[in-house]
C-alpha cells in the first residue's frame, strides 16, 4: 500500500499569546478563569482568521499559520494590530461589564497579548481530526516565548518577528519603527525586531477616544435609584434586562 507523505510548505506562522495568564490561574477561581480564557482566546481567533489559518490553541496561546505567498508587510502588521487592539477593548469591555468582585474577575486587567512571527518551511499533519504542524521553523517560533522581548519594550504587550519573517514581507525595520534585538539560545542567535504593542494602544485610544464635557453634551440627566450597585448595574449593560432608565430624581423606570 503507498501512502503519501506530506510534503513541507513556506508560510508564516504565528503565535498569539496571553501574557500573565498562569499567575492569573494560580490566584483565581478556576471555573471563571477558565470562562475569561474561553472568551479571550475567541476574541483572538475572530480577528486573527483570516488571513491566517488557526491551527490549534495552546493553553493560552493561539497557534496559526498561512502561505508564504499570501502575506505581506501591511497585512501582518494590520492583522496583528488589530488582533491586540479587540483584544484590549474585550478586556476593557468584560471589567466594565461586571460586578462580580472575585478574583479571576478582579484581575482581568493583569492579563495582556504578545505575538511571535516567524517565517519558514513546516509540514501540516492530520492527526485524529486535529492539525500538527511540525519542522524546525515550528520550533523556532516557540523558542521565541523565552526570549528577552520584554526587557527591551518593558511590558508585556509586544510583536517580536524574525529576521526571515521580515525579509518574507520586505520589511524595512527602519521604516516600521521595530527595535533590533538578538535573542540567545543554546542552539544559536536568532535576528529579532520588536514592536510595542502597548505603544500602539495608546495612540488608538488617543484617536478613538471621544470625551463628551458638560458644555458639549446635547443635555444630561440625574438622579438617584433604590437598590445595590449590582443590582442597579445590568439596567445600563445588560440590553435585554433594560437598556436604560428615566425619569424625575425621585422616581424611575424601565425603558425599552
Amino acid at each position: 500500500m503507498n501512502v503519501s507523505l506530506p510534503t513541507a510548505q513556506e508560510g508564516c506562522l504565528l503565535l498569539a499569546d496571553i501574557t500573565g495568564y498562569t499567575a492569573y490561574l494560580q490566584g483565581t477561581e478556576l471555573e471563571h478563569a477558565q470562562d475569561v480564557l474561553a472568551d479571550l482566546l475567541e476574541t483572538i481567533i475572530a480577528w486573527i482568521e483570516p488571513p491566517f489559518e488557526v491551527s490549534k490553541l495552546e493553553g493560552d496561546a493561539v497557534f496559526a499559520h498561512m502561505p508564504a505567498a499570501d502575506i505581506d508587510s501591511p497585512m501582518l502588521f494590520d492583522t496583528v494590530e488589530s488582533t491586540y487592539f479587540a483584544f484590549r477593548r474585550r478586556l476593557r469591555d468584560v471589567v466594565h461589564a461586571t460586578t462580580c468582585d472575585c478574583n479571576a474577575c478582579v484581575l482581568i486587567p493583569s492579563l495582556d497579548l504578545k505575538f511571535f512571527v516567524h517565517s519558514g518551511s513546516y509540514v501540516v499533519r492530520r492527526i485524529a481530526r486535529t492539525e500538527e504542524l511540525t519542522g524546525a521553523d515550528v520550533v523556532v517560533v516557540h523558542r521565541l516565548l523565552k526570549g528577552s522581548a520584554r526587557e527591551i519594550v518593558g511590558n508585556d504587550a509586544y510583536l517580536v518577528l524574525t529576521q526571515s519573517a521580515l525579509d518574507a514581507i520586505d520589511g524595512d525595520a527602519e521604516a516600521l519603527g521595530l527595535t533590533p534585538h538578538v535573542e540567545h539560545y543554546d542552539v544559536g542567535d536568532i535576528d529579532v525586531f520588536i514592536e510595542n504593542l502597548q505603544d500602539r494602544w495608546e495612540i488608538e485610544e488617543r484617536r478613538t477616544h471621544s470625551v463628551v464635557s458638560r458644555e458639549t453634551a446635547l443635555g444630561s440627566m440625574g438622579g438617584s435609584m433604590p437598590g445595590e450597585p449590582h443590582e442597579v448595574w445590568p439596567w445600563f449593560t445588560d440590553p435585554p434586562q433594560a437598556p436604560g432608565v428615566a425619569g424625575g430624581p425621585d422616581r424611575y423606570r424601565r425603558v425599552r
